[in-house]
């Protein structure tokens, strides 16, 4: 009996519909192919992160049926705002990376747009109100891959401001 409460309160109730379930894995498919890029990138193998971007691409299409989910069945707007900053995102990682294949991580002025961008899908994907909700299981995955993301994050920033000749004052200070 106490196995089974242990696996309860892990698992919590187990209510979650198709859709709260495709958030769960394109979160932790989301996080895990960024802190494959940023680490891919920080080793300078930006053929292999270029494979990442159709991960992303198709990554869309679950938080698009969620998003579709969530204004048909009203939820919260909340919810719909942080789906849309999600896709936001994912949009412009399609458009810059492989429609336009604008080459916008060599230039700050282009860069820093883009991380914050970054930055906000995965906090979205982590304060969504539907993270909150889920069970300590879910939230367990989602927080550990967001705790290895955010460094890898900040690694990227430091090393892009670093290496680029316009901030010579960086490269003095590091």
């Amino acid at each position: 009996m106490a196995n089974v409460r242990i696996l309860y309160y892990i698992l919590g109730e187990i209510n979650m519909d198709l859709f709260d379930w495709m958030f769960i894995i394109s979160g932790f498919i989301f996080f895990i192919s960024m802190i494959s890029a940023i680490l891919l990138m920080a080793n300078n193998k930006m053929k292999t992160v270029k494979i990442l971007g159709p991960i992303l691409a198709v990554l869309m299409l679950p938080i698009v049926a969620v998003l579709i989910n969530y204004i048909v069945f009203g939820k919260d707007m909340r919810f719909v705002i942080y789906l849309i900053l999600i896709i936001s995102y994912l949009m412009a990682e399609l458009l810059l990376d492989m429609v336009f294949k604008i080459e916008f991580r060599s230039k700050t002025r282009r860069h820093v747009p883009y991380i914050i961008l970054e930055w906000a899908a995965a906090f979205s994907f982590l304060f969504n109100p539907l993270s909150f909700a889920l069970s300590a299981c879910s939230r367990f995955h989602l927080s550990v891959s967001s705790a290895a993301l955010f460094p890898s994050i900040n690694f990227s920033v430091v090393v892009s401001f670093s290496s680029n000749p316009g901030l010579g004052f960086l490269n003095r200070s590091l």
